[in-house]
Parts: C-alpha cells; structure tokens; sequence
C-alpha cells in the first residue's frame, strides 16, 4: 500500500518500460485501469463519475506532449491559445 499525503512530493523511480508511465495515466484517469484499486483525495480511481474531480485536483506534465511536428511561430500562439480555451471550457484555468 502507498500513501501521499496532502503537501509530500513523492518520486516514482525505475526502469524503462517498468510501467511508470502507464501508472501514472491510471491514476491521472487518462487510461483505464485493468486491476487493483486507487484512491486520489478520496475519490477513487476507474468510478467514471470520479475521473473529472481527480483531474480537476491533480496536473500531469510529461516529458514528450506527443507533437508530430515542432511548431514554430504563429503556429505556437495558436496552440497556447487553444488549450487555455480547453483549460477555461473545463473550468480548470483558475489552477494554472
């Protein structure tokens, strides 16, 4: 069993392709779980009706964001600008 506690800051080490990253999706509710149970502020994880409170209390920024290509310019302001419209549409700005 592991517990964080409300304010620790916990690293999660190991190897490659151990399932570090395929956790934290599980826990971040952008992936489903396949067995086990989790809980996140008490709400737990894989209960559709609890995936948005949990993403609304916790942030994932990963390493690599997945761009096909890297945008230049204009190109990023139009990004920027579409995820802060995303973030505002999910009543998530107030976070960041």
């Amino acid at each position: 069993m592991l517990n964080v506690d409300e304010g620790e800051v916990f690293g999660f080490l190991g190897p490659n392709a151990a399932g570090k990253t395929t956790t934290v999706r599980m826990l971040c509710c952008l992936i489903s779980k396949t067995s086990g149970r989790a809980w996140i502020g008490g709400y737990e994880v894989g209960k559709r009706e609890d995936s948005l409170k949990i993403r609304k209390m916790i942030g994932l920024l990963p390493e690599n964001v997945g761009l096909s290509y890297i945008p230049h310019g204009v190109s990023i302001v139009i990004l920027r600008a579409s995820l802060i419209k995303a973030l505002q549409q999910a009543c998530l700005c107030g976070r960041f």
